[in-house]
Formats: structure tokens, C-alpha cells, sequence
């Protein structure tokens, strides 16, 4: 449930106050409230991610967990995908959670910390709605 409710605030994130949306998905997806998005925390977003199990997030997989919370998601889900998807394999494989993870940790501590993860998505979803005409 707390994976729907992440993915609507994105929805909201990308038709509202940037920043206070992307405050909110932190408290989503810090499931443990420690102030940290962990690279743990981010396997249980990818596995919600991977819908048939098989530790490849394809394109296909990416739009139907995207788009379910909000249809306004299918807007900016395929330039995601395509941010996410590092080694253009048009999939999203479980052995990249590293490299995703390290977009997010800024200062390369092996920890996310509430302003990392802001700094980053603030800067993801403004792009997002810029090249979507979403301002």
C-alpha cells in the first residue's frame, strides 16, 4: 500500500509544490523512519517494481507499477525509464540497484540522507515537468 501511496505523490509531485511532495515520498519510502534511504529500502521499492519476480524491471513492468497509482505518471514514465535504464538494455536489472542508489547518495557515503534524496529528485521531477510542459 505504502508503494501505491508513494507512487501518487509522485503524480502530485509532478502537478504541485515539488519540493513538499518530494518530502512526503521520503517518509514513504524511509520504511523504517531513521532519517535514511537505505540501499535496502530501495531493493523493496525495485521489487514492487519487478512484477513477474525475475530481477529485470522491463519497460513494460516500469510503465504498469508507474502508471497504476495515477494515470499523470505515463506522462514523464518513459524519460524516467530511460534515466533509470543506465546500460540501455531497455530493462532494469536488479545488479544496477548500486548504480542507482549512487545517484541519489551525493556525497558517496553509502547513505541517502532526507536533503540527498530531495536535492535529486527536486532536480529529476523539474526536468521532468520542463520537458513535459508540466510548470
Amino acid at each position: 500500500m505504502k508503494f501505491v501511496i508513494f507512487l501518487a505523490s509522485v503524480a502530485l509531485t509532478l502537478a504541485a509544490n515539488t519540493s513538499h511532495q518530494v518530502n512526503h515520498m521520503f517518509t514513504l519510502v524511509d520504511a523504517n523512519r531513521d532519517g535514511i534511504f537505505s540501499k535496502a529500502e530501495l531493493g523493496h521499492v525495485y521489487q514492487n517494481f519487478d512484477l513477474n519476480g525475475d530481477h529485470r524491471v522491463t519497460m513494460t513492468e516500469f510503465y504498469r507499477a508507474f502508471c497504476h497509482a495515477d494515470h499523470r505518471l505515463c506522462i514523464v514514465a518513459g524519460d524516467l525509464f530511460k534515466d533509470l535504464d543506465a546500460d540501455h538494455t531497455l530493462m532494469i536489472l536488479e545488479s544496477s540497484l548500486d548504480h542507482l542508489y549512487d545517484l541519489f547518495d551525493a556525497d558517496g557515503n553509502d547513505e541517502v540522507t532526507k536533503s540527498e534524496f530531495h536535492t535529486f529528485m527536486v532536480k529529476e521531477l523539474d526536468k521532468l515537468k520542463a520537458a513535459h510542459n508540466l510548470n
